[in-house]
Parts: C-alpha cells; structure tokens; sequence
C-alpha cells in the first residue's frame, strides 16, 4: 500500500461492527459472511506485514511501468493493465476498476505472510473449521 493509499484509508469510513467474541464467530460468519474479531493480530505482526505488502507492491509497480515502457517502445500502448498477462508482472492479479486499487499476489510462505496466518489459525482457526463441517 502505497503512503497515499494508506492515508486514504485511514480517514475512510468504516462500517459500524461490532467486535465479536471468539465464542460467537462461527455464528457470526454463518450468518453475516463476517465478523470482526479484535486482537487476533499482534501488532508487531500486522507492521511486519504491512511493510511486506507495501514492499512487495513497489516492486509490482516497478515492474509494470517497465513493462509499459517497454510496450511503449515497441507501439503498444494498450491502456487495458489486466487484459493479458505478461510473465513480469506475476505479482499482480486482474482487476476490473484499477483506479487506486491492485489486487497483489502474496506468497503465504513468505516469512511476514506465515506469521499473521498462524495467528489467525492459532485463534480462529477452530471456528473457521466448526463452519466448514
């Protein structure tokens, strides 16, 4: 996310939901399709992955200009960024409104990634399990 976005995001509204207990989240999921559950994230973790995200983004970013410059060189100058593919660009997915929004491919492997999922798994995950059933 890039400084612009983020301070985008800071100021837009948010939907008025209320925290839910661990104990009601299944319920909550199966009937709403979400549920805010505070605390899952420790804060070290969510920065962690917030710099990951905004790192692995640049690069995405970087990427598609150098792309688009060098589509550019060559006569095209398709202004559609999802209509094909190109193998440099495999961070980013296809979105159809790409005003201030990208759809960034994350490895769950990488180290940032793993740690926020384990803490999700390690507080929700018998929830999300109990829902799946």
């Amino acid at each position: 996310m890039s400084v612009r976005e983020a301070a985008w995001l800071a100021g837009a509204p948010r939907e008025d939901r209320a925290a839910v207990p661990s104990e009601r989240v299944a319920s909550a999921l199966r009937g709403d399709g979400l549920a805010r559950v505070d605390g899952v994230i420790k804060p070290f973790a969510a920065a962690a992955l917030l710099a990951h995200v905004t790192d692995r983004l640049a690069r995405a970013l970087a990427s598609e200009a150098a792309l688009r410059a060098e589509q550019a060189s060559f006569g095209d100058l398709s202004e559609d960024r999802g209509a094909s593919p190109a193998p440099s660009e495999p961070l980013l997915g296809r979105l159809l409104c790409q005003s201030q929004r990208y759809d960034l491919k994350l490895d769950l492997r990488a180290p940032p990634v793993k740690a926020v999922l384990d803490q999700i798994v390690q507080s929700l995950g018998i929830y999300i399990y109990i829902i799946c059933k």
